[in-house]
């Protein structure tokens, strides 16, 4: 007789973790942004166009090494970007 209610007991607190768990629909679903809504949380450009130059180094064995750097244009010197 107590195996049964201990058993008994034990689907009843499986189901009701269960449903805890799950939470209600509401909760779960969630709401997506409309797009106005994301495109007025972007940052504006700072700059209005790119500085773009070509360098080119020698490593110590002799390979020939190109560096293409794309700055803003109109960026302070001494400025520090990502």
């Amino acid at each position: 007789m107590r195996t049964r209610r201990f058993a008994a007991l034990a689907v009843v607190l499986c189901l009701a973790a269960v449903s805890l768990a799950a939470g209600p629909a509401s909760a779960r679903k969630k709401k997506r942004w409309s797009t106005e809504r994301w495109k007025a949380t972007l940052s504006q450009p700072k700059y209005s166009g790119v500085d773009v130059s070509t360098h080119y180094l020698e490593a110590e064995d002799g390979t020939q090494l190109s560096l293409t750097l794309h700055l803003p244009q109109g960026l302070p010197s001494g400025a520090r970007i990502p």
